[in-house]
């Protein structure tokens, strides 16, 4: 087990001690993929405004106490009391020992570049970007059908676009072959109530609509959206809630986290959700953009030390000459985890499938959480990047004192 000691200091006022942490890494899985990292702290007063407005920031410090980088870190207060909260920052994978030590500090005003969630009024959409640059669009009210596509498959409550690193667009929204396909969207193709069945994957008879306007929180480490939507059948009675919180990370080198978190309530009793009957499709699904030489691997293994479940997708996408792709991992709470993943090469399609092509029954008021964590990366991913990511998912950084 490997421990990165952190040292915070709040150089304003260095008369008073400042608490030492200690960050518990297994393996030194999330330091080798830059993976999040969190640490209670309690701010000063002084330093709460500075924190309020994404100015603070960590120097870096290697065992001889040298300063080696500064990366910016975000302070997430509690609900009960604003000057205590958590600390999240990305650990530097250049950086990464077991005697690197960290000193928080009150940055210049330009120095943090924000992850920024804005709220489209018109559109009914939040644009998260990163210093001005696109990273992903979610389309929380309904989006405009292209010409020559049916107007009954117009739908909200998805991504797109998401943005690779370089600024390419990743996914794809009303293609010819599938219309009903959107970006990275939750739907499934079999829901029944009252003896009757809907398909909400294919766009038939169940939509997710807005219930609120979106909840949007800024940062130099992350952007948060919290979205309120409710599902209705044939536009009437409201069936599910459903709330969906993104947590959208920074990019560091060619890479960025995304982490998507859906809770299903149902409203009603004798409600079943499931895939497409026998043959299992639709769930957490991804409609990846057209490329070249794409290429999907997936993961499903139930070992002694639990599932593995993961997939990824990789292509040249247009206007690049260089491979781009998108690891997704399923939290191993998920229920069914790890479950069966499909992929469908020829339309840039792949998801995992819970629950797969027999529906499950809900209960009125218990809610269903599916978790998900994307990774965007340049390149092919070797197994060892993808142990390591399944690692710092399963069992992420943290600090204690």
């Amino acid at each position: 087990m490997k421990w990165l000691t952190i040292t915070l200091l709040i150089l304003s006022t260095p008369a008073v001690a400042t608490p030492v942490l200690h960050v518990d890494d297994p393996g030194g899985a999330a330091a080798r993929v830059g993976a999040p990292v969190s640490a209670p702290i309690t701010l000063a007063n002084n330093m709460l405004e500075v924190a309020a407005m994404g100015q603070l920031r960590l120097k870096v410090l290697d065992a001889r106490g040298s300063q080696v980088a500064e990366i910016p870190v975000q302070f997430a207060p509690s609900v009960d009391h604003p000057n205590k909260g958590t600390f999240w920052w990305l650990l530097p994978p250049e950086h990464e020992g077991p005697e690197t030590a960290y000193r928080y500090f009150a940055a210049n005003p330009k120095a943090n570049i924000l992850v920024a969630a804005s709220y489209l009024e018109t559109k009914r959409a939040v644009m998260v970007t990163e210093g001005g640059k696109p990273v992903l669009r979610y389309n929380q009210g309904t989006t405009a059908v292209p010409e020559g596509i049916d107007p009954a498959f117009a739908r909200g409550d998805y991504i797109h676009p998401l943005w690779g690193p370089e600024g390419e667009v990743l996914t794809d929204d009303y293609p010819e072959d599938h219309p009903h396909h959107r970006g990275i969207n939750w739907s499934w193709a079999t829901i029944r109530w009252n003896g009757e069945t809907r398909d909400a994957f294919a766009v038939r008879g169940v939509r997710a609509q807005p219930a609120d306007r979106p909840t949007l929180a800024n940062g130099p480490v992350f952007a948060t959206i919290r979205a309120e939507n409710t599902w209705r059948w044939d536009g009437g009675p409201a069936i599910m809630a459903e709330t969906v919180t993104m947590r959208v990370y920074r990019k560091t080198g060619t890479t960025r986290y995304i982490d998507i978190d859906i809770q299903l309530t149902p409203l009603v009793d004798g409600l079943e959700v499931g895939g497409r009957i026998h043959r299992g499709y639709s769930g957490f699904n991804l409609r990846m953009a057209p490329g070249t030489e794409q290429e999907t691997r997936l993961r499903r293994e139930q070992g002694v030390d639990g599932g593995y479940g993961w997939g990824d997708y990789s292509a040249l996408f247009t206007g690049q000459n260089h491979r781009t792709g998108l690891t997704v991992l399923e939290n191993a709470a998920n229920p069914g985890y790890p479950n069966e993943w499909r992929q469908y090469p020829t339309l840039n399609f792949f998801q995992p499938a819970w629950p797969g092509g027999t529906p499950v029954a809900l209960t009125r008021g218990r809610s269903v959480i599916l978790r998900h964590r994307l990774w965007l990366h340049e390149g092919r991913v070797t197994g060892d990047l993808l142990k390591a990511l399944r690692a710092s998912y399963d069992r992420p950084a943290h600090g204690g004192t």
